[in-house]
């Protein structure tokens, strides 16, 4: 007699489920696919030019710049990687972009003051960067955040 009513109601709930993810993902993108003018100002500030993933969306463009020590450290290995708050400019300095068919790639000089030899490390941004309805936003802090940047 509840079988059926249970049946449903995790029918509905898992369809729900699905489709939250499904929009979720939509409004994630890798930001360099959906951005232009893609620069970097002051070792971390990037910039770039995105537009809504939804056209509907009414979002003026993007130019307020990302600040990259909210979203890169570097870890225990001295290499760069993602971190909520992770103030990579603590442990590295002359940073640069490469502009790379598919990916974009920040490459700092890191670990002279961290036990480390002074080494060149690099990370890919379309792996924790994201075009989320316009804004440039660290991916960590996921789409339930306002986006984090600097006015």
């Amino acid at each position: 007699m509840f079988a059926l009513p249970n049946f449903f109601a995790i029918w509905l709930l898992s369809s729900i489920l699905s489709l939250t993810t499904a929009q979720y993902t939509q409004k994630w993108h890798s930001f360099s696919k959906t951005c232009t003018n893609i620069t970097l100002t002051d070792n971390w500030f990037l910039n770039a030019t995105c537009l809504p993933l939804d056209p509907s969306q009414h979002v003026p463009i993007n130019y307020i710049p990302l600040d990259l020590n909210l979203c890169i450290t570097m870890n225990e290995t001295g290499q760069l990687d993602w971190d909520l708050y992770g103030k990579a400019s603590n442990y590295c300095n002359n940073c640069t972009l490469a502009l790379n068919p598919g990916c974009v790639d920040l490459t700092c000089t890191c670990g002279a003051d961290w036990g480390f030899p002074s080494h060149n490390t690099t990370i890919n941004l379309d792996e924790g960067i994201g075009n989320y309805d316009g804004q440039v936003v660290c991916r960590t802090t996921g789409p339930i955040d306002p986006p984090v940047t600097r006015l």
